[in-house]
């Protein structure tokens, strides 16, 4: 139910829902509301709820702070982003980084950001500033 509420921004009604329940509203319960909280930029409300869960579980996963960083960042609230960036940082906490990989003729090529591994990583940037390059012609016109 927090999770249909606050993903369609009934934020006050999710959040009444969650503190009335008849018992102490477990992680999952937080999570949901912290996700809806992301969709919708609600930053005060997702900022609660990523501190219910840390207090849940202070060993919980990187994304949460990542989130709740980003957040802040996104409302212009620098000083909050440094914080929970601080805070990661004295807990250990290193944000992994992501990676896409295509198959190309059988061979799956892995890439992460700021690769520079890459044998291509010349020939892959310059296909793509002249693929932005395209799309910006073709949109601006």
């Amino acid at each position: 139910m927090i999770d249909l509420l606050s993903r369609c921004g009934r934020f006050k009604e999710a959040a009444e829902y969650i503190t009335s329940l008849p018992f102490d509203p477990d992680i999952g319960f937080w999570k949901a509301l912290f996700g809806g909280c992301r969709i919708d930029s609600n930053v005060e409300l997702g900022a609660l709820a990523a501190r219910k869960i840390v207090a849940l579980d202070p060993g919980c996963d990187v994304s949460t702070y990542v989130m709740l960083s980003n957040a802040y960042s996104s409302a212009g609230n620098w000083g909050e982003a440094s914080y929970v960036r601080r805070e990661m940082k004295e807990k250990g906490l290193m944000r992994v980084c992501g990676c896409s990989w295509i198959e190309i003729k059988g061979e799956v090529r892995v890439f992460t950001n700021r690769d520079e591994n890459c044998k291509q990583k010349d020939d892959i940037y310059t296909m793509l500033i002249f693929l932005v390059e395209q799309l910006v012609v073709a949109t601006t016109g």
